[in-house]
């Protein structure tokens, strides 16, 4: 950072901003001027980036300008948007701060394995992960009478009544969706990869394949 972060700002978590711009551009009137921002979300710049860093497995560097460079940075300490006319045609911000909505669950996970104890280890990794939502176990479809609340029971694996079964299923963003009934072994953030790699290509679909280093 190239200040010491106190000027204190009024934010808005994107979601929020696109759908004020839409009540705007559908029920605003010409020529009026409206605010956007989450009051709920008000902090100072710091805040801000400690915030991002935070999420991101980083750490906020300050490089404090000198008196040249200052010179040339907004004075104001201190800027917080009145949003009352935006919300006077309807729009809010959905429930919840700007960090929380940065940390939502954006994938429902899967898995096809027999074994109670592996899908546990595999349940307990993937949900120490901030962006998986829930976690289910893909049963034989003769097991269905005992199914608990994270199994789903299945015809088989690539049958259409699975894929139907998973759609109902799924509440995210994103789906991961694993194949194999055996042990999987993620590598260095590679869920946030994955999800880095779908926004950045708006791709339908990422497969991922198996490999060993020799």
């Amino acid at each position: 950072m190239k200040s010491t972060g106190s000027q204190f700002r009024s934010w808005c978590y994107v979601d929020d901003c696109v759908s004020a711009l839409l009540y705007i551009l559908l029920d605003g009137k010409t020529g009026e001027a409206y605010n956007i921002a989450d009051n709920t979300s008000n902090i100072s710049i710091r805040e801000l980036a400690e915030m991002i860093a935070e999420i991101g497995n980083r750490k906020v560097i300050m490089q404090l300008p000198d008196d040249a460079e200052k010179a040339g940075y907004n004075v104001v300490t201190k800027s917080v948007f009145s949003t009352a006319k935006l919300e006077a045609l309807g729009w809010r911000v959905k429930e919840g701060d700007m960090k929380s909505k940065m940390n939502s669950p954006r994938i429902d996970c899967f898995l096809p394995l027999t074994s109670e104890q592996l899908f546990q280890e595999l349940n307990d990794i993937l949900q120490a992960d901030r962006l998986i939502n829930k976690v289910y176990q893909l049963i034989p479809e003769q097991e269905e009478s005992s199914a608990q609340e994270h199994q789903i029971a299945i015809k088989g694996l690539y049958c259409t009544d699975t894929f139907k079964s998973i759609g109902e299923r799924c509440e995210t963003e994103y789906c991961l969706f694993y194949m194999k009934d055996l042990p999987l072994d993620l590598g260095y953030h590679a869920i946030e990869r994955f999800v880095r790699v779908a926004d950045d290509t708006h791709a339908v679909m990422l497969y991922a394949d198996h490999y060993a280093v020799q």
